[in-house]
């Protein structure tokens, strides 16, 4: 294998490790602004096949930033959040019990259940839009 081969061996496998890195920003919907960090730094660790479940550094990061956005404000960012990782387990299969974990393998401390984030749909469809007068 020459200089040449070597060069498109390493070219092909780079290409592959970043077309194999999770990335939702392009298909992510308007209530997920702000939460953009977390849905793509967590992605490859809450879709990973397995029960077991650790958190990266930069999962870690991205959820710092966005639970601190949400609990900033308990009514509208809180439910874009929740709103959010909802499509995050719906439309990009993310694990729901692995969403729970990231607060303890981060080692975060959030004051709204994770749990009820995830696994309760807070509005009925037809209200969704209208989130001025929701209180958590």
């Amino acid at each position: 294998m020459g200089l040449k081969g070597l060069c498109l061996a390493v070219f092909f496998m780079v290409y592959g490790l970043l077309a194999t890195t999770f990335t939702a920003s392009a298909k992510l919907p308007d209530y997920c602004n702000g939460f953009e960090s977390m849905i793509n730094s967590c992605g490859n660790d809450v879709t990973k096949a397995g029960p077991n479940f650790s958190a990266s550094n930069s999962c870690c990061y991205g959820s710092y930033y966005a639970f601190n956005l949400a609990m900033l404000d308990h009514d509208k960012r809180l439910i874009n959040l929740c709103k959010c990782l909802q499509f995050g387990i719906k439309n990009l299969k993310f694990d729901p019990y692995k969403i729970i974990k990231i607060p303890d393998a981060c080692a975060l401390k959030i004051t709204f259940p994770i749990s009820v984030c995830v696994f309760f749909k807070f509005l009925p469809p037809s209200l969704q839009n209208i989130t001025e007068n929701i209180h958590l």
